[in-house]
């Protein structure tokens, strides 16, 4: 996996959705995708770019959508499962 940036090394919208797909990719047990936004802008602390709850939200629910289309992932009531743990 590659070292995904955070912090004051975020510079872009393509550093976001990097380290966004990291964090949803390393979780363990369910969780929602309010939790992941949480994370995010905790990743995100020290960065020169501006971005909103909303962008982030945008961001998040798009990638969310794409493992849960690919099975990476499951959701049940508003709860993300990874595949690991079914």
């Amino acid at each position: 996996m590659c070292k995904v940036k955070t912090g004051a090394l975020i510079v872009n919208k393509g550093d976001v959705q990097n380290m966004i797909v990291g964090i949803i990719l390393r979780q363990q047990n369910k969780y929602k995708k309010e939790e992941i936004l949480e994370m995010s802008k905790k990743y995100f602390q020290g960065s020169a770019l501006e971005m909103d709850n909303n962008t982030f939200m945008e961001i998040i629910e798009e990638n969310l959508e794409i493992f849960s289309r690919n099975e990476k992932i499951f959701c049940e009531n508003g709860n993300y499962i990874p595949r690991s743990l079914i």
